[in-house]
């Protein structure tokens, strides 16, 4: 499978969760305080964007095929 598609796939499922966590804290934070719910609904918001990403580099890191020296290229039948 290519890579950069495990990586993206992973990246969309990792932002899905993180953004129902961020809605939930804004939530409850809204429940609480509620002139603070929308300040955190958006900075909640922004930020799992921005967290999901090295998340996601991480974890498809881990089915990457290694590349280097003594590695075969693709498609070079070795």
């Amino acid at each position: 499978m290519n890579p950069a598609l495990v990586l993206i796939a992973t990246y969309i499922v990792i932002t899905a969760v993180l953004q129902f966590v961020g809605f939930v804290v804004s939530w409850l934070v809204e429940m609480v305080y509620p002139t603070f719910g929308l300040a955190t609904f958006l900075a909640l918001f922004l930020s799992m964007f921005w967290l999901a990403w090295p998340i996601a580099v991480r974890i498809s890191g881990a089915w990457a095929p290694e590349v280097g020296p003594g590695a075969p290229r693709p498609g070079s039948g070795s």
